[in-house]
């Protein structure tokens, strides 16, 4: 009778003990909106700042996450979060998105990207370029001149409480990568595999921010009516289009376009193409002698695709020093580089 007794006293115990955890947590349950419904890209971050007390609803009991943030209203999230932290004047005027985006990065404690290190706009603030390599706004938002309450607190939230600011770790991180419906899903995956395969540099984030790739089950003819292209790039749309089955032959063929693309001047590549050339129709066959854009295309190609496997780098860098050079020094650029320091490292002075 005697450990029947005990059970029992540990039975009670133990629901005395789960009970209390779950009234504290009822305690802090986050406050819910009807307009904020649990399918919201919002929901998350204004039920937990509501619950925390930092932001509350309107006088008619929603919170309207698409109306405009104020000065006053960013100022008050701010004073409640991080008290010491630098607040604009409080105002019932609308707050730039930069000054948003700029505190909300501050609060990360992570690198502020300068403006044009990574190829960005050059009148864009550090904070809303730091914003767009790290993936947490869309590089064609940051003209917006203002934020909606949702969206900086769905920002705040993923910087200062989830804490998944990272910087990109290869060029494949980075790219938006379409692939149509008619298109195998596994392609997306052959695509990234492929691009992780250059390094993680200023190339590669600069590359991101202005193209996308975009897979199709077949290609549509160019002007001069050829119709089994394996890939090309759109200099217009931004975008590197691969035929599904080519994704391999084509992709970092079409990337050393881009990276040329990206470039200033084409001379240095003309100048290559000029001392190198024949070296490289007898390394990587003829097409790589159609002109300079290919010539570099190709090396390129060559370069990325045999990156790891030593003899096939010897025989380039033996045949074709200068294009061996130029190519590491694009690959292997300090990321903290300036845009000038950079084209410097890459064409000379």
């Amino acid at each position: 009778m005697k450990k029947i007794s005990n059970k029992i006293l540990y039975i009670i115990a133990a629901l005395a003990a789960f009970l209390l955890v779950i009234s504290a947590f009822a305690s802090e349950r986050p406050i819910g909106f009807p307009d904020v419904p649990a399918s919201s890209c919002y929901y998350d971050a204004v039920t937990y700042f509501a619950g925390k007390g930092v932001v509350s609803g309107q006088e008619d009991g929603q919170f309207h996450p698409d109306d405009i943030l104020t000065s006053d209203e960013w100022s008050g999230i701010l004073d409640s979060i991080h008290p010491s932290f630098p607040r604009p004047s409080s105002t019932p005027s609308p707050i730039s998105s930069a000054s948003v985006y700029q505190s909300i990065w501050a609060m990360s404690g992570e690198k502020t990207y300068a403006v044009k290190e990574y190829g960005f706009d050059s009148d864009l603030d550090a904070g809303t370029t730091a914003m767009v390599v790290t993936g947490l706004i869309h590089k064609d938002d940051v003209r917006r001149p203002t934020v909606t309450r949702g969206e900086a607190l769905r920002l705040l939230y993923e910087v200062v409480v989830k804490k998944s600011v990272a910087v990109p770790s290869s060029l494949a991180d980075c790219f938006s990568i379409s692939i149509a419906e008619d298109c195998d899903a596994d392609s997306e995956q052959l695509v990234r595999s492929i691009l992780a395969k250059f390094p993680n540099n200023q190339l590669a984030l600069m590359l991101a921010y202005k193209y996308s790739v975009s897979v199709l089950p077949k290609l549509p003819e160019d002007s001069a009516g050829h119709t089994e292209r394996l890939g090309y790039v759109d200099e217009g749309q931004h975008i590197i289009y691969l035929k599904e089955s080519s994704i391999s032959q084509a992709l970092a063929h079409e990337v050393g376009h881009v990276i040329e693309a990206c470039n200033v001047s084409y001379s240095k590549t003309w100048e290559l193409n000029k001392m190198e050339g024949s070296a490289a129709v007898s390394l990587m066959g003829k097409y790589a002698g159609k002109n300079a854009n290919e010539f570099i295309a190709e090396s390129t190609r060559y370069f990325i695709e045999n990156a790891g496997n030593e003899t096939a780098m010897t025989t380039m860098q033996k045949s074709m020093p200068k294009t061996y050079e130029h190519l590491t020094n694009i690959m292997n650029a300090d990321p903290i580089l300036n845009e000038s320091q950079f084209l410097t490292l890459v064409y000379g002075d």
